[in-house]
């Protein structure tokens, strides 16, 4: 439709957008509708416009080519469910279904999603989006590739609950069968990684928080790793991991070392395995909260190794570690960035499920040219899943890892071949696999001819990595940091004392209140009314307090998003109604509160 009456149209909407959604305007901006495979035209008795796309050597309707306002009524009729009050939209169209759903209840939310770009281009000159209630609208995205559809279903998976309602448009299903595939096993996934996600939380949450308030002392007394990005910048660094071929890759590292080719850094519990064929990696990178990962490293903590640790590490082993360190930060710790605004975001590493995936990221931010990785195998190889030498325990594993392990899984490795894993391995070498499907780089490859294959990396044998190294120059590694500030350690304990007294003071309140509820009986409405509008007043204080995401956030994430879904579910309520939601949600809130306030009151202490 690229007529006068369309150009008019494609300038009002585009306008409308560039104001009230700019991230809508920039994705449309300078695209232009293909018009060989659709084509716009009036419906015949509605009158408004609908579209339809060559698709199997035949048109096909988008919409109805007669009524689609019609169509779309006798869709949503049956379709929407009495009880839902948001809708998980594959398709919007023109938009018709959209409000025709509105039409039977005004107060839907929508998420929705456009897999063709195209349709929506079209409807950009056909009809008038400013008339379209956008209000209602809390995510609207494009495109049919994995990372669009992951973004669209975590939009909504804090606020799930049994009134949202997952709905197509029918012709969206014909037309578009592999997207609306991908969009359901999205959806399944990523309600997996979202279920997997708090289950972790809730046992890892109030550990974490531990160990990065007692690291404290020695996160605000080290320098940050990211002093030493010019020793990094552009080199090529081997990474070790506690696979068994780490054995194989032994010469080629001494070489390297030996010849100042690349930097050796060591992940985790490998820095055992090193020692243990007499090679002194340049660093290893540790960041595991659990107590176990002390025993495992103790004996490395006289040999001078520097370490470099996130600050949610198990706290004794900054307490021993007698070598030089220098600390970074995973999305765990909370408290450090509330401290020092200085922080970037960028700095902060994702928190995953192997230290090796924590090491690629960082050593990425530090601008390494290079990454090969030395046993990362993540399945059995002649029946042994750790390089010997890893500790104790794994050696007594590697006894016959088949048999250790209850359940034998396999998996692709990298000739090609079917080969024996367990399910922890798999977990690590999926997580690898989604954290580089988001963030794809080309420059990270397997040292492990035998190992799983990892989607995104690419195997190089280390014959190769050692012609690679020939033409790299010789520079030694040089572990130098710039002085912390001697001042900090003291500014940030001030700050501490100083918003743990405030913070004090709004549970405290919140404590009075919640007993007033608990005792009153019989409440008239307007009185729980002013209860609940006291209640809103005080948490959005506290909640609003920069000390309350530093400190109480990571202490109780999974039931703060608990309060979070249950608060959206009675928002529509009247304001009396709320009351016993509140009264209960609050009574666990003020005992999660005061657990949080002794702890940090008695740990400041010790600091």
């Amino acid at each position: 439709m690229n007529t006068t009456s369309g150009t008019q149209i494609l300038t009002k909407n585009l306008r409308f957008f560039r104001k009230h959604f700019p991230g809508v305007y920039e994705l449309v901006m300078g695209k232009e509708p293909e018009r060989d495979i659709y084509r716009v035209c009036t419906a015949r008795k509605a009158k408004v416009s609908t579209i339809e796309k060559y698709e199997g050597d035949r048109w096909q309707a988008v919409h109805s080519m007669y009524d689609p306002l019609q169509e779309a009524v006798r869709w949503a009729q049956p379709a929407l469910k009495e009880k839902t009050t948001e809708v998980v939209l594959f398709g919007l169209g023109f938009g018709y279904y959209a409000e025709a759903l509105l039409a039977i209840n005004p107060q839907l939310r929508f998420y929705i999603i456009e897999p063709d770009i195209q349709v929506f281009l079209h409807s950009l000159e056909s009809r008038d989006w400013t008339v379209f209630p956008w209000k209602q609208v809390l995510y609207f995205g494009f495109g049919s590739e994995e990372q669009t559809l992951h973004a669209l279903h975590h939009s909504y998976f804090q606020r799930v609950h049994a009134s949202l309602q997952i709905m197509e448009l029918p012709a969206y299903i014909r037309l578009y069968p592999e997207v609306y595939r991908c969009f359901i096993e999205t959806l399944k996934k990523g309600r997996e990684e979202y279920v997997q996600g708090m289950t972790t939380t809730l046992y890892f949450q109030k550990m974490w928080t531990r160990n990065v308030m007692k690291n404290l002392r020695k996160t605000t007394s080290s320098p940050s790793v990211y002093g030493l990005t010019s020793q990094f910048r552009d080199r090529i660094v081997i990474l070790t991991a506690s696979g068994p071929s780490l054995a194989d890759a032994i010469p080629t590292i001494r070489q390297a070392q030996q010849d100042q080719k690349a930097i050796i850094i060591a992940a985790g519990t490998s820095v055992n395995s090193l020692l243990r064929h007499d090679v002194i990696p340049d660093a290893f990178i540790s960041y595991d909260p659990n107590q176990p990962n002390y025993h495992i490293l103790k004996p490395v903590f006289q040999s001078g190794i520097p370490l470099m640790f996130a600050s949610t590490i198990y706290y004794q082993i900054t307490e021993e570690y007698e070598g030089p360190t220098a600390y970074f930060l995973t999305n765990q710790d909370y408290i450090y960035p509330y401290l020092d605004r200085k922080i970037k975001k960028e700095e902060v590493v994702q928190d995953a499920p192997t230290v090796t995936l924590i090491a690629m990221q960082l050593l990425l931010k530090l601008g390494c040219k290079a990454i090969y990785l030395a046993g990362q195998d993540l399945a059995y190889i002649d029946k042994k899943a750790y390089a010997p030498g890893t500790s104790e325990h794994h050696d007594t594993v590697n006894v016959d890892a088949s048999v250790a392990f209850k359940q034998v899984l396999t998996v692709e490795n990298n000739q090609g071949k079917m080969t024996e894993t367990n399910e922890s391995f798999i977990n690590m070498l999926q997580s690898i696999e989604q954290f580089f499907a988001h963030s794809p780089v080309n420059h990270i490859y397997n040292l492990s001819e035998y190992g799983a294959k990892i989607k995104g990396i690419s195997y190089t044998s280390t014959e190769e990595l050692s012609t690679i190294l020939e033409e790299e120059p010789s520079i030694p590694f040089e572990w130098e940091l710039p002085e912390v500030n001697p001042k900090k350690q003291k500014k940030f304990l001030e700050t501490l004392y100083k918003d743990i007294q405030l913070c004090a003071y709004d549970v405290r309140h919140l404590e009075a209140l919640f007993n007033r509820m608990e005792k009153e009986k019989n409440i008239e409405p307007t009185r729980r009314e002013q209860m609940v509008l006291e209640y809103n007043g005080i948490v959005d204080r506290f909640l609003q307090r920069p000390a309350f995401i530093g400190l109480f956030y990571p202490w109780m994430q999974v039931y703060l998003q608990h309060m979070q879904r249950t608060i959206y579910e009675i928002k529509d309520l009247p304001l009396v109604e709320h009351f016993p939601t509140v009264r209960d949600l609050l009574g666990r809130f003020v005992q999660e509160c005061k657990a949080a306030l002794e702890f940090y009151e008695e740990n400041l202490k010790e600091i």
